[in-house]
């Protein structure tokens, strides 16, 4: 018999602009500007409803940034 794995446990769990937004305390037109122009950023992918960033890429450029 085999066992089914939960879709979570395969599928990464992904943020929308607004979560990210929520997130670091600031608006979405912040992190839309930082975007544009190119600031470092976690890696961003387009998915169908928007733009979605990969918690475990948020969470290793939080890492990231406080050891910079």
């Amino acid at each position: 018999m085999t066992s089914m794995t939960s879709t979570s446990e395969v599928m990464p769990k992904f943020l929308k602009l607004k979560d990210l937004a929520d997130r670091w305390g600031c608006s979405p037109k912040t992190l839309h500007n930082h975007l544009s122009n190119r600031r470092p950023m976690p890696v961003a992918v387009r998915l169908p409803g928007g733009l979605r960033f990969a918690l475990e890429d948020v969470e290793r450029f939080e890492i990231d940034q406080r050891g910079a």
